[in-house]
């Protein structure tokens, strides 16, 4: 009789109990959060690339296209129609028109969605680029040879204006993607007043793309652009 009893106690002392299971979710909370960070930090950089590897397919794509136009980019005087390129949408309508890109995939990506810079939502992939289907700038009037150093195409740009452009620090956290004529790609930093990329709340903040220039230290990536070219934003999340 007194075995029966020690067997029915042990089976009762199999469970656990409510203190040891609130220990083991604070353990498994604790694990999840330190893990959180790193997997988080994986995934925006793996965007990053992919980002990258569209801009540097575009860059081939309106090289392509240039060759085949004069050694000219996207513009009014490329156009079929002779319409005018006042966005960098119209810009790269001219490119999917031409064959030279078949996706609408490589003008978006979802951390310019969260930016505002395009929409969140991927595109329909119908043909006709519409401003919440790209994610890039443009600057028009550029050519093949003496524009090598000139800003192409570029990313995080909320508005733009003569020398200059306010790059938004949300996709990227504090970086901007920007590719040359000649082809260099780079993540570049965006300089914005403050300690860290982002506002105490998260939000967003606005600053320029400054690169070494020589004697002159640091300047605007915008004023080097040539006088007879115009740079293009993208509107597509405002």
């Amino acid at each position: 009789m007194k075995i029966n009893k020690q067997l029915a106690q042990e089976r009762k002392r199999k469970g656990f109990t409510l203190v040891e299971l609130l220990v083991v979710i604070a353990i498994i909370s604790t694990l999840g959060a330190l893990a959180f960070g790193p997997i988080m930090s994986r995934i925006e950089a793996a965007e990053k690339t992919e980002a990258m590897s569209n801009g540097k397919n575009l860059h081939i794509a309106l090289l392509s296209f240039a060759t085949e136009n004069g050694n000219t980019f996207p513009s009014k005087s490329t156009s079929r129609d002779g319409s005018v390129v006042d966005s960098p949408e119209a810009a790269f309508q001219q490119i999917i028109d031409s064959g030279h890109v078949k996706e609408e995939k490589y003008f978006w990506n979802k951390a310019n969605g969260r930016g505002l810079i395009c929409s969140i939502d991927s595109p329909d992939n119908d043909g006709t680029l519409t401003a919440g289907e790209n994610a890039w700038g443009y600057t028009k009037n550029l050519s093949i040879g003496g524009d090598g150093g000139a800003p192409l195409i570029y990313d995080s740009c909320k508005s733009v204006s003569t020398n200059t452009a306010s790059f938004t620090t949300l996709p990227w956290k504090g970086q901007a993607i920007i590719i040359k004529v000649d082809a260099s790609c780079e993540a570049y930093n965006i300089s914005y007043t403050g300690n860290g990329a982002l506002t105490d709340t998260g939000g967003e903040k606005l600053g320029s793309v400054d690169v070494n220039s020589g004697s002159s230290g640091k300047v605007d990536i915008f004023s080097i652009v040539p006088a007879y070219a115009e740079a293009l934003a993208t509107s597509g999340g405002s």
